[in-house]
């Protein structure tokens, strides 16, 4: 069950895959910041990224495999047993990432 792979943090969630860990952030209601490490130490030092997750407006939904963390105006769905993440907007669908 996915309750078993997902933590819940400030700012989203990190679940664990297979052989990896991802961890989806909400920066802004368009913004997710998405991250894959082989455990569950995630490397916060960005020269680009100076920006914190945000504290609220977004919702977190863990159903079966999937979990779903969603905003006013992006998603992101990310199917624990195969590590398939889909991450769209609401007008328009942006991409398909397989992962494995």
């Amino acid at each position: 069950m996915v309750e078993d792979r997902v933590s819940r943090i400030a700012g989203g969630a990190v679940a664990k895959l297979d052989n990896e860990f991802i961890r989806i952030l909400v920066y802004a209601p368009n913004i997710l910041r998405i991250t894959f490490s082989p455990d569950d130490s995630f490397w916060d030092q960005s020269p680009v990224v100076i920006a914190k997750p945000v504290k609220g407006g977004y919702t977190i939904e863990e159903h079966r495999d999937m979990l779903s963390i969603s905003s006013r105006d992006v998603e992101a769905r990310l199917d624990i047993g195969s590590g398939i993440l889909r991450i769209r907007t609401y007008e328009t669908f942006i991409s398909d990432i397989a992962r494995g």
